[in-house]
């Protein structure tokens, strides 16, 4: 089970893995980190540990933008520890997920989890394992309340006017003592300037190279790019207007709310523009993004989600001038903040198609892959489950039988009532304690992402193998259920031959 003494002797080296969470409500990070640290650090060296310290700051429950724990991981794959030492097991890791991917790397190499109060949970123990994936769902359901309340109180203080996103857009900084926004002139000229020139009927690569040549720079003191210029005329909080609850995640995206759950309060901020300039810019935008549509009429298989590799820019495709027959993706020549273009040329359409499909391919027998683990994977914690069951009503026919033999005893004289009382109510709670577990076990479901995968592996097959007949508009659509994102890159002073990769949904 938990905690063996043989088991803390085994012990030599350990990563000691230290993360401030939501929940330490009432201390500043550091702070925080800190009373962690000396705690797990005192009780490594009791038991004359050597240690590496893995620290971090992260409220987010996703693996992606947690560092220290990946260092901690690849290093654990490397063999250097015995063990990982933690406040809790939940500090790992909240998500269910993700707890399995650190779990198997943790049982693949012999490494026990530690907490604060010497539990020992070895993964490689079915008992060890089973009590920790309780331990994972509580813990995903608990940071679910902790979000949920989060996002009541910002609610609350987007109507009270209070600006609770973060770092102040250019041109207005916070009011700690208010918490709401307040005008820096200096760079709410820049604003100005930009929402002007945007009436002005002035395109946004333009206005960015303006900026950059003014010597304008970000609030972070960058210089600006096209990107920055939109989402900065697009800001309602240029025009005193605050908006929260429009956005709500939906896996790794971000779908509208619908508008009747915004909170949208007037006035919030001073305005640094008139909402008549704000509309004007506005409406300029939406122009100049719509008309291109409407001139390139025509749908390639491609269209919209091909990128360049150098610089992110979405790639065009047209028939070549030359050969009317031949498409092409044509090459990027944006202009950088430093005058020089970019160099990417222009590539053969079908040699893109053919590429991509080569990649296709090798992504269906990757899912094929993903569906064998996960089948092993499931069929591993079934056989949990059922060995732990099987513990459980041995340990419940046990203890009937140790009934019966106290009411013989009873019966006989051999105990007075008031041992009798005492033994049947010891056997009756620990009868008690079975039973919740043994429900426990029966209600949890064993599932994981393998329906989606094989879902997916359907479609793709269906697509690879029944594409002749699919217009251009068609592809596309089936393309972009696979892929999020293609980048090319051909560069021919920089590559030998073009790269072409693909992110796949």
């Amino acid at each position: 089970m938990l905690g063996y003494p043989n088991k803390l002797e085994r012990i030599k080296e350990i990563a000691i893995y230290l993360r401030k969470s939501r929940q330490d409500e009432g201390l500043e990070t550091e702070e925080t980190l800190a009373t962690h640290r000396k705690i797990l650090t005192e009780i490594s060296e009791q038991h004359r540990w050597k240690y590496d310290i893995y620290e971090e700051v992260a409220s987010s429950i996703d693996m992606d933008i947690r560092t220290e724990l990946t260092k901690m991981l690849k290093q654990i794959e490397t063999g250097c520890y015995d063990a990982v030492l933690v406040m809790d097991v939940d500090r790992l890791s909240r998500s269910v997920k993700d707890s399995a991917i650190i779990k198997a790397i943790l049982a693949e190499h012999d490494v026990f989890i530690i907490t604060a109060d010497l539990q020992v949970i070895d993964l490689n123990e079915d008992n060890d394992s089973l009590v920790s994936d309780f331990m994972d769902v509580l813990s995903s359901f608990e940071y679910k309340q902790i979000r949920k309340r989060m996002m009541r109180g910002k609610r609350a203080g987007a109507q009270d006017g209070k600006w609770n996103n973060g770092i102040a857009p250019l041109g207005y900084e916070v009011n700690k003592e208010k918490k709401t926004l307040e005008i820096i002139d200096e760079e709410a000229a820049i604003i100005k300037y930009i929402f002007q020139r945007a009436t002005e009927k002035i395109g946004i690569t333009s206005i960015t190279d303006e900026l950059n040549k003014r010597g304008y720079k970000t609030k972070r003191k960058r210089p600006f790019n096209d990107v920055g210029v939109r989402r900065i005329i697009k800001n309602e909080t240029y025009k005193g207007l605050l908006i929260r609850h429009r956005l709500k995640k939906s896996g790794n995206k971000r779908e509208l709310h619908p508008k009747e759950h915004w909170v949208v309060v007037k006035d919030a901020f001073p305005a640094i523009v008139s909402e008549e300039i704000w509309e004007a810019a506005n409406d300029e935008l939406t122009k100049r993004s719509t008309e291109p549509m409407k001139i390139r009429a025509k749908t390639f298989g491609l269209s919209g989600f091909t990128k360049c590799g150098y610089c992110g820019y979405t790639l065009t495709l047209r028939h070549r001038k030359d050969r009317k027959t031949d498409k092409i993706v044509r090459g990027c020549h944006r202009k950088y903040v430093n005058g020089q273009r970019c160099k990417n040329s222009s590539i053969s359409y079908y040699a893109v198609m053919e590429a991509i499909f080569e990649q296709l391919k090798s992504y269906e027998t990757k899912l094929q892959n993903d569906i064998t683990k996960l089948e092993i994977q499931e069929n591993t914690l079934q056989k949990e489950r059922k060995g732990r069951l099987a513990a459980l009503e041995n340990q419940f026919k046990k203890i009937d039988s140790a009934l019966k033999q106290i009411d013989i005893a009873w019966e006989e004289m051999i105990i007075n009532l008031t041992e009798y009382k005492e033994k049947r109510q010891k056997l009756n709670g620990q009868k008690e304690i079975l039973n919740q577990e043994i429900k426990v076990l029966n209600n949890i479901l064993i599932k994981n992402d393998r329906d989606e995968v094989k879902k997916v592996l359907e479609d793709l097959d269906t697509f690879l193998h029944g594409n002749e007949s699919l217009t251009a508009k068609q592809l596309n659509s089936r393309l972009r259920s696979f892929i999020e994102k293609i980048e090319l890159y051909n560069d021919k002073d920089v590559e030998g031959s073009p790269r072409i990769l693909l992110y796949f949904v």
